[in-house]
């Protein structure tokens, strides 16, 4: 689609019908927070021009280190939520400016599975039409409740449509949404449009757009995030000699010490060991083979370049990194000072966060090469996963 969106994705929501006190785009969903299911796959689609994140206002703060640490580029802004629903998403337009893209998109983060060929559709039909919103026909029969709980009758269900998001709505009409929103309340996003007579086209959603409500709809969206993936481990080693006149790099951190490794690039043994179990998870060979290190414009060159393209290298077939672990055998110096700074560059290179990535150090007891202080180690281990939530 060459028409660009932008999106307003609303995680300002608190979740009570969950119960627990972790606020519900917050809930962890197959290793990562529920919002960053719908956020990432949006940011995924090309068309999608700009987002803007709406999270509750003391979270603010964290929503934007997830969104750094995640290089998720097309977050322009994060803002916080208001007091009712229709309040966040007039917070989120209004911090998009007056240069708008064609469409706007609303989407809620407690439906963490968007279809981009759905969003796409809906986009196209906001364009034309002025607004559209995804939903389902009704397809269950549709009782009003009465006094005690008890049925006060049947509705017809004939031309009934069940609401889902995204919702569209043209760039021209969004200063009619903003002032609509600003009045009665309202529990659809285009609905504030059907007041002011604006026609909004249905367009038909999909039963995979499941909107987290309650605790069993939370165990539903674990399993479709878990459920036909597939989990593969890489193997990873490297052992270069000690030498004088050389830096030590590790885990891409330059570290005080009399002697670096010996190499053609700056030989940092922690992300060639990281880098070689990348491609040999997902059945790329090795750092050699892959992108022939011993090349002229690599002399020198920083190892954490080659960590970065190896998980670049995985990724069009949806490989992303589940976890890292490097263990440096090492006599000395000690890298306990540098640890952190060492994980925040080697998650950023994978494309993952600090506390998926462990390095740890052991000595050699003073034996062999590494103990007598003539050479250095490292052992890495690298687990990827592709599926639903790829």
């Amino acid at each position: 689609m060459n028409m660009k969106t932008d999106l307003v994705l609303l995680a300002a929501g608190k979740g009570s019908r969950l119960g627990g006190d972790i606020p519900k785009p917050w809930v962890d969903v197959a290793g990562k927070p529920l919002l960053l299911h719908s956020l990432g796959r949006f940011n995924a689609m090309p068309w999608v021009k700009r987002i803007v994140l709406v999270t509750e206002r003391g979270l603010v703060a964290r929503a934007k280190t997830l969104v750094r640490l995640r290089g998720l580029r097309k977050v322009v802004r994060v803002v916080p939520g208001g007091a009712r629903r229709q309040d966040s998403v007039a917070n989120g337009v209004r911090a998009l400016g007056s240069r708008r893209a064609p469409v706007l998109l609303i989407h809620d983060s407690a439906r963490p599975f968007p279809d981009a060929g759905v969003a796409e559709l809906v986009a196209r039909e906001a364009l034309r039409h002025g607004a559209a919103v995804t939903a389902l026909p009704a397809s269950d029969t549709i009782k009003r409740g009465g006094a005690g709980r008890f049925s006060a009758g049947t509705v017809p269900r004939a031309g009934l449509w069940l609401a889902q998001t995204p919702q569209a709505v043209r760039g021209d009409l969004v200063p009619g949404l903003l002032a609509a929103l600003a009045g009665g309340d309202v529990t659809d996003d285009v609905q504030a449009l059907e007041s002011s007579g604006v026609r909004v086209r249905l367009v038909r959603g999909s039963k995979t757009a499941l909107k987290v409500t309650d605790p069993e709809d939370l165990a539903l969206a674990r399993l479709i995030a878990t459920g036909g993936g597939e989990t593969r481990a890489g193997f990873g080693f490297d052992l270069h000699r000690l030498v004088a006149g050389r830096r030590l790099v590790l885990g891409g951190v330059r570290i005080p010490f009399r002697k670096g490794l010996e190499g053609h690039s700056d030989a940092d043994i922690v992300c060639h060991s990281l880098a070689d179990a990348v491609l040999g998870a997902a059945g790329l060979g090795d750092m050699g083979t892959k992108f022939g290190v011993r090349k002229r414009e690599t002399r020198g060159m920083s190892s954490i370049k080659f960590l970065t393209a190896a998980a670049g290298a995985a990724r069009p077939a949806g490989w992303r990194v589940v976890s890292a672990d490097a263990t440096l055998l090492i006599q000395e110096p000690r890298i306990g000072p540098h640890r952190e700074k060492m994980r925040k560059k080697l998650a950023h290179a994978l494309g993952t966060t600090p506390d998926r990535v462990s390095v740890k150090a052991t000595t050699a007891k003073r034996t062999g090469p590494v103990g007598r202080g003539e050479a250095m180690a490292c052992f890495a281990l690298v687990t990827l996963s592709r599926g639903t939530d790829a």
